[in-house]
């Protein structure tokens, strides 16, 4: 407690030497109980150190939820001690750690299929103490803590600050930014789970703390202009995670051959997989998240007489351009803004939505920039 006190003051005159102290009242007043959520029975849903990888993502998949705090078993066989998070990203992570990539993207797309599956099915019986990462994004806090703390001190600490979660079983991981904080009480229990949205959709419903930079654009705040990584469509799944693991990102817009935003994949995209749909990963990324989202990509299909792209009257075009839904050739309906939107618009689509991201696209529908839950944090407390 006294070092994440020691930490709020070190950083108390603004971070990047830029102070909103309008926003640091408000969290600094705003205790994390107000965000307590908690399931029916006053816990959080755990998983054990002991069990599969398969009866983790069975879980994950059931409760609709990317991640799950471990928890280690005691002589009596019952839940006793905070081991760390158990995410998706983690799972996926340690699964593409076990493969020969290169072998793998060398094999036609059925074998391809049939050796993730194999591979999968084999992965599912995994414990999750065994696992090679774990708890890479999440941290933990004693209920007495969350009880006396602030939410300043969460956001400058954890959701901010790159750091190296304490829950992680990576020696070798590098400092990165955590998306959630779990609280534990005294016996060990984890009774809620404090997000970035949660803070996101906690700032939104009081915007006028934000001051002036509630009203400025995503422009003029520099949020355009930057390289975006992106991913064609074509690109298998697989491919897509592993540029996503590289890269570091949560997940990366999928373009067509001139530019144009089809979609997101994004690690939530893949909460509903278990071990026998591994084979899936083999698929184009556009086509996965097609089936994800219960329709069909037909891109590929599209092809005039001579081979080429196809010849579409300029008058449909305009109209299909006109009515088009970003995402509808994935299932997915997207969430933009323009270099010229506020940043309380970027806030608003993000609480409403609870999404992690909103994507810049420029007139021709280019992805030019993003806004995440983590930029809008530290913008807030920049400006």
């Amino acid at each position: 407690m006294e070092a994440m006190q020691n930490f709020v003051q070190k950083l108390s005159h603004g971070v990047g030497g830029i102070s909103n102290e309008t926003v640091r009242d408000l969290l600094g007043r705003s205790k994390v109980a107000v965000l307590r959520k908690e399931e029916h029975g006053g816990t959080v849903a755990c998983l054990g150190a002991t069990q599969t990888v398969g009866e983790a993502l069975q879980l994950l998949g059931q409760k609709k939820v990317m991640s799950a705090p471990v928890m280690g078993v005691g002589c009596g066989g019952q839940m006793d001690d905070v081991l760390g998070f158990c995410d998706l990203k983690d799972i996926l992570i340690s699964f593409l750690e076990g493969l020969n990539l290169q072998q793998v993207q060398g094999e036609k797309l059925m074998h391809r299929m049939r050796d993730l599956e194999e591979k999968g099915a084999a992965f599912a019986a995994t414990q999750l103490k065994d696992l090679k990462h774990l708890g890479s994004d999440g941290d933990f806090i004693h209920s007495t803590q969350a009880k006396s703390g602030s939410l300043l001190e969460i956001v400058l600490k954890c959701f901010i600050e790159p750091r190296t979660s304490c829950s992680s079983s990576d020696p070798g991981k590098k400092p990165s930014i955590v998306h959630r904080v779990a609280c534990f009480d005294s016996q060990g229990r984890v009774t809620h789970i404090i997000s970035q949205s949660d803070i996101v959709k906690f700032l939104s419903s009081h915007v006028p703390a934000l001051g002036d930079v509630a009203s400025k654009s995503v422009s003029e705040l520099g949020l355009v202009g930057k390289k975006l990584e992106t991913v064609r469509p074509e690109t298998p799944a697989i491919d897509a995670f592993a540029q996503c693991t590289s890269k570091r990102l949560s997940g990366l817009p999928i373009v067509d051959s001139e530019g144009h935003l089809l979609g997101n994949f994004g690690i939530t995209d893949l909460r509903s997989i278990n071990p026998e749909h591994f084979g899936a990963l083999a698929l184009p990324v556009a086509e996965l998240l097609a089936l994800e989202h219960h329709t069909e990509f037909t891109r590929f299909n599209r092809r005039s007489s001579d081979g080429g792209p196809p010849a579409r009257h300029r008058f449909v075009e305009e109209r299909q351009k006109a009515h088009a839904v970003l995402g509808r050739d994935v299932g997915q309906t997207l969430l933009v803004v323009k270099p010229d939107s506020k940043l309380v618009e970027v806030l608003d689509l993000l609480a409403k939505r609870r999404s992690h991201r909103v994507y810049i696209v420029d007139n021709d529908d280019k992805p030019v920039g993003v806004v995440t839950c983590t930029d809008v944090l530290s913008l807030a407390l920049r400006h």
